[in-house]
């Protein structure tokens, strides 16, 4: 299969898209000296990355026609320990209430990631990120907006939700979030009182891609846990698949 070409002009949900910036999200988790290799080998350079040793880590990648900021997903305890702070508190950043956890990893990192994508100027800004990189993004895509960074696209995959219906209805970001079958991760917290933002993209293992609408109704919040954490971290091969 060869591999996927990313075009930041195409704003509509696109297979080949996703194949790309999942192999993004997916080198994030790597060593720092894979990583590097890894996120050459799709043709970006890092322009800055978060301290190594920073639990939630990020890093900004570029191209002659773009820019990507990615947050890490869950890799740790510590990580876990944010993912699991449901607890609402006020946005920051704009109307409504978030994800606690989120908002906190955001605002502590926010003066270093405003001043990095500054720096960049006449390319669109992507975020991308799987997992808790997911949640924070809808947290950046907001923060970013307060300091006068416009987001051209947000693309999630298995992100949990991040906010209430205020801020859902308040979000203004162009935003996908991919959900791959049973992943349990997108439908945490609960809706409601979290909403979800953006077009939705489901897909499983049938070669079938639903775009719009809501989660399937049949919950797996009770199903075979094995297959939901399957579903969670096999992205890159699930989309793969989805594209033969």
């Amino acid at each position: 299969m060869a591999d996927p070409v990313f075009n930041p002009a195409s704003s509509a949900p696109c297979v080949d898209n996703a194949r790309y910036l999942s192999r993004l999200c997916e080198s994030v988790y790597l060593p720092v000296d894979q990583m590097h290799t890894a996120i050459t080998s799709l043709g970006l350079s890092i322009v800055v990355a978060a301290d190594v040793d920073d639990p939630f880590y990020w890093v900004l990648c570029a191209r002659g026609d773009c820019a990507i900021l990615v947050p890490r997903g869950s890799d740790n305890a510590e990580d876990w320990i944010i993912d699991f702070d449901f607890l609402k508190v006020s946005n920051l950043y704009g109307p409504g209430r978030v994800h606690a956890g989120f908002q906190s990893a955001v605002r502590d990192r926010m003066t270093r990631v405003a001043y990095a994508v500054k720096q960049i100027t006449g390319q669109p800004i992507w975020l991308t990120g799987h997992s808790l990189g997911g949640g924070e993004c809808g947290i950046y895509a907001m923060a970013l907006g307060m300091a006068g960074i416009s987001v051209a696209q947000g693309v999630t995959f298995g992100g949990p939700g991040f906010c209430d219906a205020t801020c859902a209805a308040a979000f203004t970001t162009p935003w996908q979030y991919w959900v791959h079958r049973d992943d349990i991760v997108p439908r945490l917290p609960p809706s409601p009182p979290y909403e979800r933002v953006g077009t939705l993209c489901y897909f499983d293992d049938s070669g079938t891609l639903e775009i719009g609408g809501k989660l399937p109704s049949e919950s797996p919040l009770f199903g075979d846990w094995k297959d939901q954490i399957m579903d969670h971290t096999d992205y890159v091969q699930a989309l793969d698949k989805l594209a033969a």
